[in-house]
């Protein structure tokens, strides 16, 4: 059984049961270049394994941009 899930805006569906460690590692997302925001709220990194998604939920995967001055 699976649940729906929204992910940066767009709505996708994922395996009933997965904790934030595992939907990253599925979408090939290393921990140390995303912060995730769960329902409005940012996730610690330590809470990851911890914390797992439901129905509805509004994920947002904010990226780490690397960069410098010209």
């Amino acid at each position: 059984m699976s649940i729906k899930i929204q992910v940066n805006g767009k709505d996708e569906e994922i395996p009933e049961k997965m904790c934030l460690l595992e939907f990253l590692n599925k979408k090939k997302i290393k921990q140390d270049i995303v912060v995730v925001e769960l329902n409005d709220q940012i996730i610690e990194k330590e809470q990851y394994s911890q914390t797992f998604l439901n129905q509805g939920d509004i994920v947002e995967l904010v990226f780490y941009m690397g960069g410098g001055y010209l």
